[in-house]
């Protein structure tokens, strides 16, 4: 019998562990630019490229090849899932 995830954390936990094992190049990519950002290799920017809004941004990555990891776009949630 499989155990399903009872809490929000534990359902959240399985969904990123799903993630990682299906499409690890994403993973990898998005490790790269956490890294780079650590190191002040890229700087995160607070206005959305697509819209302009000044709000919290993620990267978002046209390309997940090794050569392309940091070459992102910084965009507001709502924009980037319009390009996701």
């Amino acid at each position: 019998m499989t155990k399903y995830p009872s809490t929000r954390e534990e359902r959240q936990r399985a969904k990123s562990r799903r993630q990682r094992r299906d499409k690890p190049e994403h993973a990898k990519a998005h490790h790269a630019v956490a890294r780079a950002l650590a190191r002040g290799d890229i700087v995160k920017s607070d206005e959305c490229s697509a819209c302009g809004d000044i709000e919290p941004t993620v990267a978002h990555h046209w390309s997940y090849e090794e050569e392309h990891w940091l070459h992102v776009v910084w965009m507001c949630r709502r924009c980037h899932s319009l390009y996701t």
